[in-house]
């Protein structure tokens, strides 16, 4: 019965969802459901949910779905490590160390990656569907990626198994690391052009190989107990040895982390001051930069320089409180202008007509 009980607490845990896809109409019969676990016999239940998951559909746009979809299938985006952390109990790390083992075959799972990731596969073969590449793993290798999205493959081996470890690292980790070690990372930066890669695919030697081994005794010992002390010290041990080993692949991964964490950075400041009456050196300062990179890595990101783009924003955001029968003179400090008349210009430059015309014209229609 256990399997009921797992469907009818999915349909349960869904009802937002229900409700927002099929209405209220459809979620009160569905409600009734529940209780049929606790009060039915087991022919009636599997009809319940055979009418549940199977019979309901509703048309959105010539579109068929089932409630099966809502309640199963667009929640099949997996989210590493939280997924993981979630299932075993363990709180949040910025360093996380898990053994993965499957009997099952997998085909391009959707996965969210919220933290850097190290896969030592073990057995099996993994295939990774990356942003421009696709690449495959065995077990004579690992790959090291940085947060993204991605698809993936697992392949079950001869013996029908499939096993890695998983080392999760968020981007602080690497930095302490880096700067714990810069001595050595500036002295081997120092040999290569710098080149940028957000995921790469490494031979196991012998002594990754021992590694993977000593990590596996770990986990058999201390289950998700392990230590952070010793987690931390095990993740020194690899990414030093990674990078005196292969140090220009390192360096080309440890590039596109810092430019994925910067450009991030950026986007963020410049969406925080969207409507705040700050200047391009202002912006710089924040991103911690001069204020030409800026503007280059500004353009490169979004494709025009900074005044013209939050002129452009400003308005669209402007033409929506317009639309929303705000006052004009209520507007202009609420998208970072000092004063009216200097609103009303620019709004003019970009629309071709008054903002007092603008919301007349489009509240007609």
């Amino acid at each position: 019965m256990n399997i009921y009980k797992i469907i009818i607490t999915q349909i349960s845990a869904c009802k937002q969802k229900i409700l927002s896809h099929l209405g209220q109409f459809v979620w009160q019969n569905i409600h009734l459901i529940t209780g049929t676990y606790h009060n039915s016999n087991q022919k009636s239940m599997l009809v319940a949910i055979r009418f549940a998951t199977d019979v309901i559909t509703f048309r959105n746009e010539s579109k068929s779905v089932t409630l099966h979809q809502i309640c199963f299938d667009m929640d099949d985006i997996i989210t590493l490590p939280h997924t993981i952390l979630e299932m075993c109990n363990h709180p949040d790390n910025p360093l996380f160390l898990y053994r993965h083992i499957s009997n099952k075959p997998s085909l391009k799972n959707k996965i969210l990656l919220k933290q850097n990731l190290i896969s030592l596969l073990c057995s099996g073969e993994k295939v990774l569907n990356h942003a421009n590449q696709t690449i495959s793993i065995c077990p004579d290798q690992f790959v090291i990626l940085s947060a993204c999205n991605c698809l993936m493959t697992e392949k079950l081996s001869s013996d029908h198994s499939y096993q890695s470890i998983l080392f999760f690292f968020d981007n602080d980790s690497l930095s302490k690391f880096l700067l714990k070690y810069r001595m050595v990372f500036n002295e081997i930066k120092g040999k290569f052009h710098e080149q940028q890669s957000p995921i790469i695919v490494l031979d196991k030697d012998d002594f990754i190989k021992n590694y993977t081994l000593s990590l596996s005794l770990m986990i058999n010992k201390d289950k998700l107990s392990i230590p952070i002390d010793m987690i931390e010290l095990k993740f020194e041990e690899l990414l030093l040895y990674i990078l005196r080993t292969y140090p220009q692949r390192f360096l080309s991964f440890c590039s596109a982390v810092q430019k994925e964490k910067a450009d991030f950075e950026l986007k963020s400041v410049v969406e925080q001051h969207i409507t705040s009456q700050v200047t391009v050196e202002d912006l710089a300062f924040l991103c911690n930069t001069s204020v030409s990179t800026f503007k280059r890595r500004f353009f490169k990101m979004f494709g025009s320089s900074p005044n013209q783009y939050f002129k452009k924003r400003k308005m669209e955001i402007a033409s929506n409180l317009l639309l929303r029968n705000l006052d004009p003179s209520e507007i202009f400090y609420q998208v970072g202008y000092e004063s009216h008349s200097s609103f009303s210009q620019t709004f003019k430059q970009v629309f071709g007509i008054s903002p007092k015309k603008f919301q007349r014209e489009n509240l007609k229609r």
